[in-house]
């Protein structure tokens, strides 16, 4: 059996600054002649066709979403380490204490919440 075309295409999912998601997909295909080695014009297609996709978005991160030969990254989120109560009593400006106005969950949140509206409110 001689190969005389390969094929290869490789999938992204990007996520932008506002966690939206986009999905590239490029491909390319080679002609093989009988003295070329297909798993090298494979090996090169996957090379260029990442370069490209780098090239193409440069400022966003990209997961590779279809190729069987590699994992895909996890990126890992740090969890918050302060409660809310503690976030909300942080606060030192009344822009600050309110974006915690639709966030507020228990009785607990909610007093903490009022006494620190009302503590920096412009009209103290």
């Amino acid at each position: 059996m001689e190969f005389t075309k390969i094929s290869r295409s490789l999938s992204y999912e990007m996520v932008n600054g506002f966690g939206l998601k986009l999905w590239d997909k490029l491909g390319a295909e080679m002609e093989v002649k009988a003295t070329d080695n297909p798993k090298d014009g494979y090996a090169a297609m996957k090379e260029m066709i990442e370069e490209v996709h780098q090239e193409s978005f440069p400022n966003v991160q990209s997961i590779l979403v279809h190729d069987s030969h590699e994992l895909v990254p996890e990126k890992q989120v740090d969890k918050p380490t302060k409660t809310m109560i503690e976030e909300m009593e942080a606060c030192d400006t009344y822009t600050d204490i309110k974006s915690f106005q639709f966030t507020i969950k228990n009785e607990q949140e909610k007093a903490v919440y009022e006494r620190k509206l009302t503590e920096l409110s412009p009209k103290n």
